[in-house]
């Protein structure tokens, strides 16, 4: 991502050595609506959670830890939505490097209960997927949801945000990082457009408030801190204009078929093609000449 090759450049990386590739996904005979509704597998009675869809769902996936500001995400939906609006969150994760997610999601809510930040009787919908999907079945677990939201600190890529966007789901993502490549952009230009929700072509891009040290500080760079306040103002927002939402979603998938993997394998052969005729080619040459 250009994100990435700034990186690598910033840290005296020579940028012609730098080559920007993505990660491709199917996005025709796998990752599409269309694919999607082909599959005859009722994904969320295989999950167990049949019959509990509102009028706005809306979901994240994501490996469980603390790169992925799983906390901001559940503060900004808990205290931006109540038992009355018609909306329901499915968190898909997985144990990470912090352990067992369900019991540090109930422990971080004992805290914001405590504090009265949220109000037990009050919660909106909300459920926690940590079961196993199969890889073929995810597609169609995306499509049963409204929108994506993956507030992290940082991402390489964001292959689950490609994959939402292939689905046509609206995506609320971190302005930050190398998710902008496919999602909001990362050049300054792109960013001084935003406006007061973020909106871009398939989403909406969360304003990060800072950097700070990445893991608390244990050498291992920055991170994005995105607001929690503009994450709320986002997801209301979609939620009261699900039409708009919809259709930014749908212009997304467009956007993203630049990365269906047959699109990146040519990128990638062109590269390899570049690295031979520039580096391999000449050494090849220069040996030929000595002997």
């Amino acid at each position: 991502t250009e994100f990435n090759v700034d990186t690598f450049t910033s840290a005296g990386v020579q940028p012609n050595k730098l080559f920007q590739v993505g990660e491709g996904i199917d996005m025709y005979d796998t990752w599409s609506p269309e694919a999607a509704k082909s599959i005859t597998v009722d994904v969320m009675t295989k999950l167990g959670i049949n019959g509990t869809k509102a009028g706005w769902n809306v979901m994240s996936l994501f490996k469980f830890e603390r790169r992925k500001n799983w906390k901001g995400l559940l503060r900004a939906y808990l205290t931006e939505f109540n038992k009355k609006d018609d909306i329901c969150f499915y968190l898909k994760t997985h144990e990470g490097w912090e352990g067992n997610p369900e019991k540090w999601i109930k422990q971080y809510l004992r805290e914001l209960i405590s504090e009265k930040i949220i109000n037990a009787k009050q919660l909106p919908c909300i459920f926690l997927v940590d079961s196993m999907i199969d890889a073929e079945l995810l597609p169609k677990f995306f499509g049963e949801m409204s929108a994506f939201v993956l507030p992290s600190h940082a991402e390489g890529w964001g292959l689950p945000v490609l994959e939402a966007m292939a689905m046509e789901l609206p995506v609320v993502v971190t302005d930050w990082g190398g998710v902008t490549q496919f999602s909001s952009g990362y050049s300054a230009q792109d960013r001084s457009h935003r406006d007061e929700w973020g909106r871009f072509t398939g989403g909406y891009a969360i304003r990060v408030e800072r950097l700070e040290p990445a893991f608390d500080g244990t050498g291992a760079g920055n991170w994005a801190v995105p607001s929690v306040s503009h994450l709320k103002s986002i997801l209301r927002h979609m939620y009261e204009h699900q039409k708009e939402a919809r259709e930014s979603g749908k212009l997304g998938r467009q956007r993203a078929l630049r990365f269906d993997r047959n699109a990146v394998s040519a990128r990638v052969l062109r590269n390899f093609n570049e690295i031979y005729e520039g580096i391999v080619a000449p050494k090849k040459a220069l040996k030929r000449k000595k002997k």
